[in-house]
């Protein structure tokens, strides 16, 4: 995408749609998840890491815990590579595709002034900034080995709560590579 955006904190991130459903979040037991959730929450002290959203105690679940993956299609590997705490705009917004396709205008213009905000921006860079990301992705997308979604394996890299349990995991349903 043109350098033009690289200041932007809050972008549209394109989950390639073989890999959608795909994360290491549903494949590991709930009560594993619950302790890597805590774990980020006091870790990235219950801040969003794109806009700095802090909630009150009560509205802890505005704030969600975020899979930054990697994809290698031509072996079929998810790779986890962090975790990050983002609010539920925030993090709506960068799954713009998925976002759109359920929310009313209102929550989208909700969103789209969230971006214009966290970016400080205006509406016409908002509309550029769109369709710079939407022409990328359509480009990067021509380019990818096709892949069947029940061949999809993972991998940890990163630095993650309970990375061993997690691997662990993932290896007792033979989904993990080294």
């Amino acid at each position: 995408m043109d350098n033009y955006y690289d200041h932007f904190t809050l972008k549209i991130g394109a989950k390639p749609a073989t890999f959608n459903g795909k994360t290491v979040r549903v494949n590991i037991p709930q009560s594993l998840w619950t302790k890597i959730r805590k774990e980020v929450l006091v870790n990235q002290n219950n801040e969003c890491a794109i806009c700095y959203f802090k909630p009150e105690e009560s509205e802890m679940k505005k704030l969600h815990v975020h899979e930054v993956e990697r994809y290698d299609f031509e072996n079929g590997i998810c790779e986890l590579e962090s975790l990050n705490l983002i609010c539920e705009k925030c993090h709506a917004f960068h799954h713009m595709a998925r976002t759109r396709a359920t929310a009313t205008k209102e929550y989208m213009e909700d969103l789209i002034n969230h971006f214009m905000e966290v970016n400080e921006c205006d509406r016409i860079d908002y509309e550029s900034y769109k369709l710079s990301a939407m022409a990328e992705q359509s480009k990067n997308k021509k380019n990818r080995k096709s892949i069947s979604p029940d061949q999809i394996k993972f991998k940890v890299t990163g630095e993650i709560p309970y990375k061993n349990e997690v691997i662990t995991q993932l290896k007792s349903k033979e989904l993990y590579v080294d």
